[in-house]
C-alpha cells in the first residue's frame, strides 16, 4: 500500500529512499498524456557521457554495446558520482549547493 509522509512544521526536510521517488515518477509519467511510448527508462545502464548542448548521452547497457541517445528531458538518477549532474554543472546550466 501507499505510505503517507508527514513533515513537521519548521522541519528542514526529510529522507526518502530514492527507489520510492523513482517508482513514483515512473507511475506518474506513464499515467499522463505523454504515455509510456514517450518515456524510456534505462535500468542497469551506466551513463558514460552527456552532451547538454546536443541533448545526447552515451550509455552502456549491462551486457550490451554503447549507445548514443537523444533526449528532451533527462532525469539524472545515476547516484552520488552522477555523470548527468557533472555535465550540467560543467556547462553551468544550473547551480547546486
Amino acid at each position: 500500500g501507499r505510505r503517507a509522509f508527514t513533515v513537521q512544521e519548521g522541519a528542514d526536510g526529510f529522507v526518502v529512499d530514492r527507489n520510492w521517488i523513482i517508482a513514483g515518477m515512473v507511475r506518474h509519467m506513464t499515467g499522463t498524456d505523454a504515455g509510456p511510448e514517450r518515456l524510456q527508462c534505462l535500468w542497469k545502464t551506466k551513463c558514460l557521457y552527456v552532451d547538454p548542448e546536443a541533448r545526447t548521452l552515451t550509455v552502456k547497457p549491462e551486457g550490451g554495446p554503447n549507445q548514443e541517445l537523444e533526449y528532451d528531458l533527462l532525469l539524472g538518477c545515476d547516484g552520488i558520482r552522477s555523470v548527468v549532474r557533472n555535465a550540467f554543472l560543467k556547462d553551468r546550466l544550473f547551480e547546486m549547493e
